[in-house]
């Protein structure tokens, strides 16, 4: 069996969540690709990251961000990208320490050397 690459995307997706007592619920939900015809990010014509946050919360994260108004998160597939069944989606906030380090180092790698 191949090995799959997992891809992260930084391309705008993003919540809000509201503290309630002991317990955080996301309250908004941004897709920036809601009015594209075939975006990466669609199964159904729904958007993976949105389901995956919907449905089981917070236990596909695995950074960690302070909350702070909008957390913008990056996102990775892992399986079949056509059935939910078989897939596994993966958010990481886009201001955690380690990943914002490795993804600046991974911007600086595709940079032209003179």
């Amino acid at each position: 069996m191949a090995e799959q690459v997992m891809k992260w995307h930084e391309d705008g997706h993003s919540f809000r969540v509201l503290i309630d007592k002991s317990s955080l619920q996301i309250i908004d939900f941004h897709c920036p690709h809601r009015a594209e015809e075939s975006p990466v990010c669609r199964i159904n014509d729904e958007c993976v990251v949105e389901r995956f946050v919907t449905e089981y919360g917070f236990d596909c994260n695995v950074g960690v961000s302070p909350i702070d108004g909008t957390m913008e998160v990056a996102w990775t597939l892992v399986g079949d990208t056509k059935d939910y069944a078989t897939c596994q989606v993966w958010i990481i906030p886009t201001t955690d320490e380690f990943f914002a380090a490795w993804a600046n180092s991974q911007k600086a790698d595709l940079q032209p050397k003179d």
